[in-house]
């Protein structure tokens, strides 16, 4: 699928001939992308993930890769919803976020740079069946506390090098049974907590692609 996409950059120029200073402004340009698109027999539901007013999210490998469900709030704004290619903002979910997340791009100057992370996001995109999916890590059960370490809640989160220096819990998609028994211990100390617990679950259907060990202290 084509889409064009807009995006800025930063130019500089000088105002006049004998003008010495230069100045600055914000130029519009835009870009022809392309998001691949197959179907469900190209690719093998590896994962399934559901969390509690979050629709079901796939994982699904295509060429090696592991790609998940794109995901926004529904117009009641009660649940999260997997996004369609027919309906979702092309400009936003390339562009938006990409400068949302990196704000260099309010100073580049170079519309080179520019464009080419706008078609390095566009690759990470692929449409399965009319369903828009993006390149994910694996999902992982989180266990997070809150700044002073007495609020506790249950979550699945994915992959990330932030992991690995986070003060929170981890644990792989086969470590369910872990992660719950560590969570319901901590909530044993709280008796104003709520267990959610079983509304959370990723189910694997290829155990394969579970890579991460936790390192959770015993």
């Amino acid at each position: 699928m084509k889409q064009n996409i807009l995006f800025t950059y930063t130019e500089e120029y000088l105002p006049t001939p004998r003008c010495r200073n230069i100045k600055t402004r914000e130029v519009t340009a835009s870009v022809c992308v392309n998001i691949e698109e197959c179907s469900k027999e190209d690719t093998t539901l590896v994962m399934v993930v559901k969390k509690p007013h979050w629709e079901t999210r796939e994982i699904r490998v295509f060429e090696g890769q592991l790609y998940r469900n794109v995901q926004k709030p529904s117009r009641d704004i009660v649940s999260i919803v997997n996004q369609k290619a027919e309906s979702i903002n092309w400009q936003n979910h390339i562009w938006s976020k990409l400068r949302a997340t990196s704000r260099c791009f309010n100073k580049e100057t170079d519309s080179e740079i520019v464009k080419n992370k706008v078609t390095e996001r566009a690759s990470e995109l692929l449409i399965i069946d009319g369903m828009v999916f993006e390149k994910t890590t694996e999902p992982v059960y989180e266990i997070y506390f809150s700044p002073n370490k007495k609020g506790v809640g249950l979550n699945i989160n994915y992959m990330s090098d932030f992991i690995e220096v986070s003060d929170d819990l981890y644990f792989s998609a086969l470590e369910r049974k872990e992660c719950l028994d560590t969570y319901k211990h901590i909530l044993a100390s709280n008796p104003y907590a709520e267990d959610y617990s079983d509304l959370f679950n990723i189910d694997v259907l290829a155990p394969e692609y579970v890579k991460y060990k936790s390192h959770n202290p015993k």
